[in-house]
């Protein structure tokens, strides 16, 4: 949602610009990872705009690359796992940054506790986003696009494990079945839905039917996803309560959403199941 609201819309000249350039993905993706560290370095020195600037931009040309690839049809295997890999790495060096120098500045190590639950709490969030996001989409037509693409930049070798895939957005296969049974999506092509005269639905409007019903659910759960937490540690940092327990509260509160989502999504769920 704050993707859709603020980074893509402001993005959108850059992808046509790079496209033009002849710009790659791959170019892009270092660029991101490059604000972030120098948004780290910033932080860590204790200049709080500038960081909070970078970091910014460090999602901004995150929300490029991807959007270029689809524009010029760039994908590869080193591409997908360079985003994904330089997405963690990038926050993970700006949330180290930040634990460092308040430490160093107030001498207290529970910094770092807030450091190891700020990561856990970003992780939840993304793997929570990334798993209905990629269920919903396989519902719709949109879907079939995804998985030639996925087959594409699939990889095959061990980081495959952790689930790569054409949006270069990870999940962890171990963690997938748990998330499934809190979040569920019904089996639409199996599920029987009939009009009003008693006529089952072909499977297009099936998916009309799943789409109106149901298209709100991954917009609820980026709310807790990767633009959220960037958009929220930004405003933040500029009004300098760094040093405060305000931002980490608020990083990790922000996925206790997890549990009324949840709730709802269920309720949701269900509505769906028992309608005929």
């Amino acid at each position: 949602m704050i993707n859709n609201i603020l980074y893509r819309p402001l993005s959108y000249p850059m992808v046509h610009l790079s496209a033009k350039l002849g710009l790659t993905p791959n170019f892009i993706t270092f660029i991101s990872l490059l604000c972030a560290f120098i948004a780290a370095i910033f932080f860590g020195l204790g200049h709080v705009y500038l960081g909070a600037l970078f970091f910014f931009l460090r999602h901004y040309f995150d929300c490029i690359d991807g959007a270029l690839a689809r524009l010029t049809k760039n994908f590869s295997k080193f591409g997908a796992m360079f985003d994904a890999v330089g997405d963690g790495v990038g926050v993970l060096a700006v949330l180290i940054a930040i634990a460092i120098e308040q430490y160093i500045r107030l001498g207290t190590s529970i910094v770092f506790l807030y450091l190891g639950l700020t990561l856990v709490s970003n992780f939840i969030g993304l793997f929570y986003h990334t798993s209905v996001k990629a269920r919903y989409f396989k519902h719709l037509r949109a879907g079939l696009q995804n998985d030639e693409l996925t087959a594409k930049t699939k990889h095959n070798s061990i980081v495959n494990s952790f689930g790569f895939d054409s949006d270069a957005e990870v999940k962890l296969n171990f963690l997938e079945k748990l998330v499934k049974k809190l979040t569920p999506f019904p089996n639409i092509e199996q599920k029987m839905i009939h009009n009003v005269d008693k006529h089952e639905l072909s499977i297009e409007e099936k998916q009309t039917k799943f789409k109106d019903k149901l298209s709100f659910l991954p917009w609820m759960w980026s709310l807790m996803a990767g633009a959220s937490q960037v958009t929220a540690t930004t405003i933040v940092a500029l009004f300098n309560r760094l040093d405060d327990v305000l931002w980490f509260t608020l990083i990790i509160g922000w996925n206790l959403l997890a549990i009324p989502f949840s709730i709802i999504h269920w309720i949701t769920f269900k509505r769906f199941s028992t309608e005929k």
